[in-house]
């Protein structure tokens, strides 16, 4: 009896050691923290920076528009000529911006500048023919603030303010087949400036390294009024040059020019030795 009692005891002691020397089982790893956190979430680098944007900008010229369909109106009732001429409408647009980020708000300097030409011909059938080319851009230059609140999935917004300068040209020549002595050209230069406000909307994220894609829809005001300039009218071999207003050929009155319109651009930015 006592034999079998101290063979258990080994046994049992024999199984405790063996329990004790065998590796315990490996804890179940924590589930990895979610980084979902998107590149819209990620904050703008702050430093210095430089931006470059291309796209396009609205425009309403109406009485620009007027001094177009004139003579076409002169092409259809005298030459014959068939109508439907290009009118002003959409102008490309480019800007160029610098200043300091930090944080969410960056504060900057721009210059934009938006140009389009219309050019249009129209003949009639052995009679003779119009050929009009007219000209409006505009370069402003502005101070910007831009907020990109955390967390706004990449979208900014902020607002610009400073000074527009505005440039005209219309070239008007008719010219007649039957009487050569008869052709005239009209050419006509003219100027204005005036205050230029805009508000915006972006969006961005990063592309490489300090470099971010941006895109921003704009809305611009500036109302330039009234052009100055002058008019260079030859006809019959006859010159001679005027200084007037920018008018309306169908009323004789002064011409009211409105600069504003929409922005939409897309582009890069870069930030000197940007840090998140």
């Amino acid at each position: 009896m006592k034999r079998l009692f101290a063979a258990l005891l080994s046994l049992t002691l024999l199984a405790g050691a063996a329990a004790a020397a065998e590796p315990a089982a490996p804890a179940a790893k924590a589930a990895p923290k979610s980084h979902t956190a998107a590149s819209s979430f990620t904050p703008a680098p702050s430093g210095w920076y430089a931006e470059f944007r291309g796209g396009v900008a609205t425009q309403d010229l109406p009485d620009l528009d007027a001094n177009i369909a004139y003579w076409e109106g002169l092409g259809v009732q005298f030459l014959n000529s068939p109508g439907d001429l290009h009118r002003f409408s959409q102008a490309p647009t480019f800007t160029l911006e610098g200043g300091l980020r930090r944080g969410t708000l960056s504060y900057g300097l721009e210059t934009q500048w938006q140009r389009q030409v219309v050019d249009n011909f129209t003949a009639g059938t052995f009679s003779g023919s119009i050929d009009m080319t007219s000209l409006f851009s505009v370069i402003d230059a502005r101070a910007t603030v831009t907020a990109r609140p955390a967390k706004l999935y990449g979208f900014e917004v902020g607002a610009s303010a400073g000074w527009a300068f505005a440039h005209c040209s219309e070239r008007y020549t008719l010219s007649v087949y039957s009487a050569p002595q008869d052709n005239v050209t009209i050419n006509g230069i003219y100027d204005a400036n005036a205050p230029s406000l805009g508000a915006h909307l972006g969006w961005r994220r990063p592309l490489v390294g300090s470099t971010w894609l941006l895109a921003r829809a704009a809305w611009s005001w500036r109302d330039f009024g009234e052009m100055t300039g002058k008019e260079d009218i030859a006809s019959g071999g006859v010159s001679y040059a005027y200084l007037t207003d920018l008018r309306r050929f169908d009323n004789g009155e002064k011409a009211q020019v409105n600069g504003s319109g929409f922005q939409f651009t897309v582009g890069l930015s870069y930030t000197l030795g940007g840090k998140r």
